[in-house]
């Protein structure tokens, strides 16, 4: 048959583009970027996913999507300069010992 190519994608202006992903680059660019940076790429990538997250958490209420998205919003705010509205320390699944917080495991000490 005809050569393979890479998926086509558009850039936000709407270019096409056969860039593929680059994982060495990606930590490369990461590695340079300021620790303020860096934060704000990692809530960008979580603020893409939660739509999904909350598709996934809702039919079988498993997980917070509305804890995710609150984490996502007091990291921009922080970002932005602001004091965080809530202290870490008062976020569900802290303090108890029987709770855990979405996608970690639960300590084997206690």
């Amino acid at each position: 048959m005809g050569k393979e190519t890479e998926p086509t994608r558009r850039t936000e202006a709407g270019a096409a583009s056969t860039e593929s992903f680059d994982g060495q680059r990606l930590r490369t660019v990461l590695t340079a970027l300021e620790p303020w940076q860096r934060v704000a790429f990692a809530v960008s990538c979580v603020e893409v996913l939660v739509p999904s997250y909350t598709k996934f958490s809702e039919p079988d209420q498993v997980g917070d999507a509305d804890l995710v998205q609150a984490s996502v919003d007091a990291v921009w705010s922080a970002l932005a300069g602001n004091q965080p509205a809530v202290h870490h320390s008062e976020l569900p699944g802290r303090g108890s010992h029987n709770s855990r917080t979405p996608g970690r495991r639960p300590d084997s000490s206690r």
